[in-house]
């Protein structure tokens, strides 16, 4: 890289694509720049001029539901996650109440927007880390739905130690439950 007049910047395979808050205009590409620039700004007033945020909650809720599923049935009878499924399955109800409310006009747009994005700041985070909002985690890659991945793990404990596994379990399944409770309770009666 030295030998290139390359600079070392994580993760970028020596690519000199990649750049840093030190670059010089001399290695950005104007064109590249403003084409980047005119794509940003697009997206950005698309977004902001939409009634509604273009961002469905309910998606991710399945997505969780789904999640759950497959964790079931990698436990067996090991733990029971029907808690889990019975929250997401009402969750996903009221954000469905939600959606329809809003179309037929008995809820403005801010009032949902406002209750899609306090439902989504306490969901995000299910899917994204493994600690909470006051003890972050490394940016390493996580499993879906974090807090119940050691459910499709139980395979890997022996027996004397299963109990640990099932309190971690527990643990988690506490935290998703208390996660959508809050999201839920963030939507409006409708």
């Amino acid at each position: 890289m030295e030998r290139r007049g390359w600079y070392f910047v994580m993760g970028n395979g020596g690519n000199t694509a990649w750049h840093t808050d030190r670059d010089k205009l001399d290695v950005a590409d104007p064109e590249v720049l403003l084409r980047d620039i005119r794509l940003y700004a697009l997206a950005v007033f698309r977004m902001a001029s939409r009634p509604v945020i273009p961002l469905d909650p309910g998606a991710l809720v399945a997505h969780f539901a789904a999640q759950v599923e497959r964790y079931q049935a990698a436990a067996g009878d090991r733990f029971d996650l029907s808690p889990a499924r019975a929250a997401f399955a009402s969750l996903a109800a009221r954000l469905a109440a939600l959606d329809a409310a809003l179309a037929e006009g008995r809820v403005t747009a801010e009032v949902a927007n406002a209750a899609r994005l306090a439902a989504l700041r306490h969901l995000v985070p299910l899917d994204y880390t493994r600690g909470t909002r006051f003890r972050r985690d490394f940016g390493l890659p996580a499993a879906p739905l974090t807090h119940l991945a050691v459910a499709a793990e139980l395979d890997r404990y022996p027996e004397q130690a299963l109990g640990f596994a099932t309190t971690t379990l527990r643990r988690g399944l506490n935290h998703v439950l208390a996660a959508v409770e809050a999201a839920e309770a963030a939507l409006p009666t409708a």
